[in-house]
């Protein structure tokens, strides 16, 4: 017996899992095998999800009219339009049955719109308060990523109440609903959604994929296990000394403006992309989740180490940056108006609206960027048309 412990059926339960039990039968012909279906819209998951609902808004403590309430289902996402539009069913179903002043769907990846897109455009609809529902049967990052979601829009909307409801979980309910599968497939009568399948019916926009043959795509973990492992050792990383010219850039965005409103890591972030852009104002309307900083500093240390370089480029200096950065031992200037970085290599970017064009040279420009932003006339005066 193959049980899916699967929601809805899209391509794990359509492609993946079918293709790996059509090997199996092949493999063991003396062994009678039987799928069944996933869980599918069902009176017993409802009622789950009531319970979750139920609990979240006792957990406030206030009481709320469910009028001025919106419900906001999170579905994993995938790319079967059949299966995403199963989770808005499930959501309608739960705004009318439990008579929430509306509800609305969003997922955690593939399909759009994404976890907080979707929050953001519902806190824009006017409700006074939002319970965000992750349609998840277990606990896991994207539903921890689901809930840091709502505790930012918390933050970024106080006045707006943001309840999170709990994922389904381990139940009775759900336990004999997968039961009830079971026995269907024993039986013979397993029901699958082949009416609207987009691999047996031509589905507006996906009408090339019916008749496609059912490939497994976790073929790369196959013996995994069986292979001995070896310790990866771990990166090492070499201390980072910037380049004078970066360095002089950060003292002098250091000393522009008051940053001691924001915390270490979200300084460095503005203060860094007030570096590459060259607008001060830039970091103003950024907006930080509750660990995003520590998550990206932390992320690096995970990847294999890379060389970037940067030879050249062409961009415009925002006024007061670039007013600030013109001192002879950081650049030279060339009519009309443009800026070298010198023979290191590096370069100071600078952006904004200011008139006058901002060349960084680094080494050596490739032949097309040449021609077009560093070109030369007989007499060593930069071309106009640059």
């Amino acid at each position: 017996m193959l049980l899916p412990s699967l929601l809805l059926a899209a391509g794990h339960a359509k492609n993946d899992m079918p293709s790996e039990l059509a090997v199996l039968k092949q493999e063991h012909p003396e062994v009678e095998f039987h799928y069944a279906g996933v869980a599918e819209l069902h009176p017993l998951l409802l009622r789950v999800c009531q319970r979750r609902l139920v609990e979240a808004e006792a957990a406030a403590g206030e009481t709320f009219p469910r009028a001025d309430t919106l419900l906001v289902v999170v579905g994993r996402g995938t790319s079967d339009p059949d299966a995403n539009s199963e989770v808005y069913k499930l959501a309608r179903m739960l705004e009318e049955g439990m008579s929430y002043g509306g509800a609305y769907v969003c997922y955690s990846g593939t399909a759009k719109p994404l976890v907080m897109d979707g929050l953001l455009a519902a806190a824009k609809l006017g409700f006074n308060r939002i319970v965000v529902f992750p349609l998840f049967l277990f606990d896991g990052v994207l539903v921890k990523r689901i809930y840091e979601a709502a505790d930012a829009l918390a933050a970024r909307y106080p006045a707006l109440e943001v309840l999170k409801a709990g994922y389904l979980g381990p139940t009775e309910e759900l336990a004999e609903l997968f039961l009830e599968r079971a026995r269907e497939a024993v039986e013979g009568r397993a029901a699958m959604n082949c009416g609207l399948c987009q691999y047996r019916v031509q589905i507006v926009g996906f009408e090339g994929k019916v008749g496609q043959p059912q490939m497994a795509h976790h073929g790369h973990v196959k013996g995994a296990l069986d292979k001995p492992s070896q310790p990866e050792a771990a990166p090492v990383f070499e201390p980072y000394a910037p380049h004078p010219i970066e360095a002089e850039s950060f003292r002098i965005i250091e000393a522009e403006r008051d940053w001691s409103a924001y915390s270490l890591g979200e300084k460095i972030v503005r203060q860094r992309l007030v570096h590459t852009s060259g607008d001060l104002d830039c970091g103003e309307d950024l907006f930080f989740s509750p660990g995003a900083v520590e998550a990206g500093l932390r992320a690096p240390a995970a990847l294999p180490p890379r060389q970037c370089r940067c030879d050249h480029g062409a961009v415009r200096p925002a006024p007061r940056l670039a007013r600030a950065v013109r001192h002879r031992n950081l650049v030279r200037r060339a009519r009309p108006r443009v800026l070298h970085a010198g023979p290191g290599g590096r370069h100071h970017p600078l952006g904004g609206r200011h008139p006058a064009r901002l060349a960084a040279l680094g080494q050596r420009p490739d032949r097309r960027h040449r021609r077009r932003a560093h070109r030369r006339d007989g007499s060593g005066a930069a071309d106009p048309r640059a």
